[in-house]
């Protein structure tokens, strides 16, 4: 049937009024109320529709922080110091992964216009 993908449980037009409710800032468990499914579900479909983009410019000042995520596991953030907006969101803070990150979306010139790194973590990762 045209209304739900293969191997799939939830219909196609449940997901898009799943993410309906979430661009209206509505909570997991109230989203999963409304629809009738698990709170887990709306998460999953939530994380499978939503595609993180790097900032297009890298900021003069950036901050750094790692932070406990899901399962216990260590994350890293990256914002915009002055307006306190994302630039990036790793699921491990690993200096090689955010090493790789920074080369992979930006090119060395814009990496050289960050003035000042401003960060809250392990001595290793300066």
């Amino acid at each position: 049937t045209p209304l739900v993908q293969p191997n799939h449980t939830i219909a196609a037009h449940m997901t898009e009024r799943i993410m309906k409710l979430a661009h209206e800032r509505l909570p997991v468990k109230t989203i999963a109320r409304i629809i009738g499914i698990s709170a887990s579900s709306v998460q999953r479909i939530i994380d499978q529709s939503i595609k993180l983009r790097p900032a297009r410019r890298l900021p003069t000042r950036l901050c750094f922080d790692e932070f406990r995520s899901t399962h216990g596991m260590m994350s890293f953030i990256c914002l915009d110091a002055d307006s306190h907006h994302l630039i990036a969101l790793l699921g491990d803070r690993c200096n090689r992964t955010i090493k790789n990150f920074f080369i992979a979306h930006y090119s060395l010139a814009e990496r050289t216009r960050v003035q000042t790194v401003t960060m809250d973590m392990n001595a290793a990762y300066q």
